[in-house]
């Protein structure tokens, strides 16, 4: 083990040329948290400073415990290729609320590749951005991965992503969280950001956000979601001017398929609407083999399991016992946009105003 007795930076790794391999061992106590701006070894990565490396770096059977940072990163990486595999990341800190800072386990910066697999993130806190990962300009794949009970205050209870890919397979995100009591931007546990983001056979459970998307958030121009054999459950949004208990999708964003994914008893009670999924703008988007069950939008929200702005096809799914206090018990349209559905079902779903399944209007 290796115990940092509030040291800034536990391991230092900068300029190197060849690889790099830590197995077997944990990293705790770690103190960066100088009160600077500039990220460097006082103010960023408490357990590793990685910077500037033209090499793999490689940490398997670690556990990374309860450092400290300012900017973010009980792991700091820049310029090269991570690989972690079963690495445990527990309570670790950042404490710098402004500025594009977070991710108190990983920080990954621009030019970045970075592998995750088989690792757990839990109890890891951001005053910022992303409560376990904050992800910069780099390439992002987390396979075999858990998620639970992290916390980023503004965006991203987990995860947060702004630019380049993100690819999640097989792992499960529960309990992550933004701020609940104040107006938070949103994604409980994941947030990007002109990212092209893929996520299949994933878990979402109990996340929650008082912003925009109980689970995930997806914004910008260069964005996309493809979502596929997933599940959400049990994800909300407990008021505020905000919607998408398990999903929102902004204006911009211009390509977007969720495929073979069901979304069980998500709801919202933000005045946006959407207990699934809340999803803006004019850019089309496809709904295929999926099933919405038990959804529920309430406060001033309406469409018990999608609020939808856009051009939407729906093939062959269910939806069931969905509601609403408002209009649409599960789809509610707001638009002219087409709406095409085809070889799906609506059961026992229904509104205390209008509409008790489907309600389209300009």
């Amino acid at each position: 083990s290796i115990a940092g007795a509030n040291s800034y930076t536990i391991i230092q790794i900068e300029g190197i040329l060849e690889d790099v391999i830590l197995d077997g061992f944990f990293i705790t106590g770690g103190h960066a948290n100088t009160t600077t701006s500039a990220v460097n070894l006082q103010s960023t990565g408490g357990a590793l400073f990685a910077l500037n490396n033209d090499s793999q770096v490689s940490i398997s059977n670690v556990e990374i415990i309860g450092n400290m940072s300012y900017n973010g990163g009980a792991i700091l990486f820049s310029n090269g290729s991570l690989d972690l595999d079963n690495v445990q990341f527990f309570n670790n800190v950042s404490t710098n609320s402004g500025g594009s800072n977070g991710g108190s386990g990983i920080r990954m910066v621009v030019g970045s590749e970075v592998s995750i697999q088989n690792s757990s993130f839990q109890n890891n806190r951001s005053s910022r951005w992303g409560g376990a990962i904050l992800s910069l300009q780099s390439k992002l794949t987390i396979i075999g991965c858990n998620f639970l009970d992290n916390f980023g205050n503004q965006l991203g209870g987990a995860i947060y992503a702004q630019g380049d890919t993100l690819s999640i397979m097989g792992s499960d995100f529960s309990e992550n969280k933004n701020n609940l009591t104040a107006n938070s931007e949103g994604g409980g546990a994941i947030y990007v950001f002109q990212t092209v983001t893929e996520i299949t056979n994933s878990e979402f459970h109990d996340n929650g956000s008082r912003g925009a998307g109980g689970a995930l958030r997806v914004d910008g121009a260069n964005a996309s979601l493809e979502l596929s054999n997933s599940e959400f459950n049990s994800n909300y949004v407990p008021g505020g001017a905000a919607g998408g208990g398990g999903l929102f999708i902004s204006s911009n964003v211009p390509v977007v398929q969720i495929t073979g994914t069901s979304f069980v008893e998500n709801s919202t009670t933000g005045s946006f609407g959407g207990g699934a999924i809340f999803k803006q703008g004019s850019n089309e988007w496809l709904i295929e083999d999926c099933i919405f069950e038990s959804n529920f939008a309430g406060g001033f929200g309406n469409g018990g399991s999608i609020y939808n702005q856009s051009p939407l096809t729906i093939l062959n799914s269910t939806f069931t016992a969905d509601s609403t206090t408002g209009s649409g018990g599960s789809l509610d349209q707001t638009s002219q946009a087409r709406l095409t559905i085809i070889g799906s079902s609506f059961s026992n779903c229904s509104a205390s105003s209008s509409g008790g399944a489907i309600i389209h209007r300009a």
